[in-house]
């Protein structure tokens, strides 16, 4: 009997049983994920004077990762993200946004409570590039500015 074989043969099973058990192969990549800077705003109709507060937003950086979602004033350690398929007419990018060319809608909660959406609490997801993030009033496009560290596993 050859020792060699048994021996790897036995090695890999039991690699295989713990990866199975412990639920340790890498996750899939939250396309969110990294560093964003805002490079256009935009309002719904009836908040058109909030765009000069928002234009000064340009230029500014968000990060999101699996440790930390940050962006002005809004912080939360440890955010959990829902992703889910765009509603069909999604009342708060209707008036900016063309049907069909976001993804999906992505709701950050921390510490178990769902952030407001006019705080950051809600992003859509255009392409792997470009996010779009309800903020007072207005609309923010995000451009990837980095895959950030956490991004991938």
């Amino acid at each position: 009997m050859n020792f060699k074989k048994v021996l790897s043969g036995r090695f890999l099973s039991g690699v295989a049983l713990l990866v199975g058990l412990t639920g340790c192969g890498p996750e899939a990549p939250l396309p969110h994920l990294g560093i964003w800077e805002v490079t256009q705003v935009a309002t719904v109709e009836e908040a058109g004077e909030a765009l000069d507060g928002l234009n000064a937003l340009v230029g500014q950086r968000a990060v999101y990762t699996r440790h930390m979602a940050h962006f002005e004033s809004m912080q939360c350690l440890r955010p959990q993200y829902t992703r889910e398929p765009m509603p069909a007419g999604e009342p708060a990018v209707a008036g900016v946004e063309q049907a069909g060319s976001l993804q999906e809608r992505i709701a950050i909660s921390c510490q178990g409570e769902t952030l407001p959406p006019e705080q950051g609490g809600m992003l859509y997801l255009r392409d792997r590039d470009t996010l779009l993030m309800t903020w007072q009033g207005g609309i923010l496009y995000l451009q990837r500015r980095s895959q950030g560290p956490s991004a991938s596993y």
